[in-house]
């Protein structure tokens, strides 16, 4: 079977093991509403394993998450894959200013270092996030480099125009799904 997974390229069908429960999810009276009572677990996906040692991780290679800020939103490779544009989480315009104050670039990867400076004069900085657009510019496309936060956590990205609202994203990237090189089972 081949389920989507979500990758720094976007959505992937990649082989995997669909892993189903028996029993029911909460015991009689337990339910945090009358619609869950009786109701089993969801199935679950599990990405094969001869897949994700053969795939990402060279033999030696610590493979475990090690945190980390995930699920931002996809960045936007324009310029031919030479500009980079991402939306990250900061504080509102008005109390700081976030940019790019690095970019480090090596064969296999990208890394974006993201800066934030409080405005001449902010004392407080309200807590709340909201997104803020951040531009990088590569030296060469990023191609098959993986894109990756500070921490090391993956970016996924999209290539193509960059429009608010993503939908041109979304048919731009189902047009440029490359089939999966391993045989699902």
């Amino acid at each position: 079977m081949c389920p989507e997974f979500r990758t720094d390229r976007g959505q992937r069908p990649l082989p995997a093991y669909r892993i189903e429960f028996k029993g029911t999810m909460f015991r009689p009276g337990h339910a945090p509403d009358p619609k869950s009572e009786g109701a089993g677990f969801p199935p679950m996906h599990a990405l094969d394993p001869e897949v994700e040692t053969t795939t990402w991780w060279r033999p030696g290679l610590e493979s475990s998450y090690r945190g980390g800020l995930r699920h931002l939103p996809p960045a936007v490779l324009i310029d031919g894959g030479r500009t980079v544009r991402v939306t990250v989480n900061g504080s509102p315009p008005a109390y700081t200013d976030v940019r790019v104050a690095a970019v480090v670039e090596s064969r296999t990867a990208v890394l974006l270092v993201i800066q934030e400076t409080p405005s001449p004069g902010v004392e407080v900085i309200p807590l709340v996030a909201v997104g803020r657009l951040v531009v990088a510019r590569l030296t060469k496309p990023l191609g098959a480099r993986v894109l990756l936060q500070e921490d090391g956590i993956p970016i996924e990205v999209l290539p193509g125009k960059w429009r608010p609202g993503g939908l041109a994203q979304r048919k731009h990237l189902q047009r440029a799904r490359p089939s999966t090189p391993h045989t699902c089972r």
